[in-house]
């Protein structure tokens, strides 16, 4: 039952996976730091930079999405040289038509539809000024709509990845034709979905994540420092900076 999942979860990864992956509620700000990391001190990471703005200086453009039942967390970062990362835009992209009583072939149609409106916003423009060199989409929850769904929108590009996160990690050798390695990273190919499928260390690529946000935004010079995270300018009615407006991302980000 749904029920025995969520006890199950609780006590192989304890109740802040809880709260955070399956409840999208993580826990109060005070109750987590790591490494120092708090949501206010990444809500104070800011860039400078409008929401959605892409600069000139940009390098590479990725995006990710999260996959949920009822909704799906999204994010597009901009880098650019010394693995400097500038958060242009994140968001939720709501799944239309699931509840309790939702079968899984429902919840499977409803969060493939919610998938390709993302993507044709994403591709758009409309959620940032320029297209994605990458995206990642989240495969662990909802394998086989993520396997259709990127083996549909290949078009030669090899835009858009299915990941999934590995706890603990261990290393693979290269097999040609059937597995790639890399940094933090292997993939292996999925013969009967036709599709890709790169397994990401979760525990080595989140540490590096918290260790960026913790790394000031700008150095002596108040040049971008390499090896850090910020997030784009936000506003409020007054025209004023308005950093509150991160606090619900910076909670997921130390959770």
């Amino acid at each position: 039952s749904t029920f025995q999942r969520v006890l199950n979860n609780a006590a192989d990864n304890g109740w802040n996976y809880v709260w955070c992956e399956l409840q999208n509620d993580p826990p109060d700000d005070r109750k987590v730091e790591t490494i120092g990391l708090t949501a206010a001190k990444v809500m104070s990471r800011v860039s400078g930079i409008k929401q959605k703005e892409i600069t000139v200086d940009s390098g590479l453009v990725t995006a990710a999405i999260d996959l949920g039942k009822y909704a799906c967390h999204w994010g597009v970062v901009d880098w650019v040289e010394g693995l400097t990362g500038r958060v242009a835009n994140y968001g939720v992209a709501e799944v239309h038509g699931t509840g309790t009583e939702t079968d899984r072939t429902q919840t499977h149609m409803a969060i493939r539809s919610s998938l390709m409106r993302w993507r044709e916003e994403l591709l758009g423009g409309e959620l940032c000024d320029r297209k994605p060199d990458i995206v990642l989409i989240d495969s662990g929850d909802f394998t086989d709509v993520v396997y259709s769904f990127v083996k549909e929108v290949q078009d030669g590009t090899n835009t858009f990845f299915a990941i999934k996160g590995l706890s603990p990690y261990r290393t693979y050798r290269d097999i040609a034709g059937k597995t790639i390695t890399g940094h933090h990273w292997h993939a292996n190919l999925q013969p009967k979905a036709g599709v890709w499928l790169y397994s990401l260390d979760s525990d080595g690529l989140k540490s590096l994540v918290h260790q960026m946000w913790a790394t000031p935004t700008f150095d002596e010079a108040q040049q971008f420092s390499p090896l850090s995270l910020s997030l784009f300018s936000a506003f409020g009615q007054d025209g004023k900076p308005d950093t509150r407006r991160h606090r619900a991302f910076a909670k997921h980000q130390v959770a």
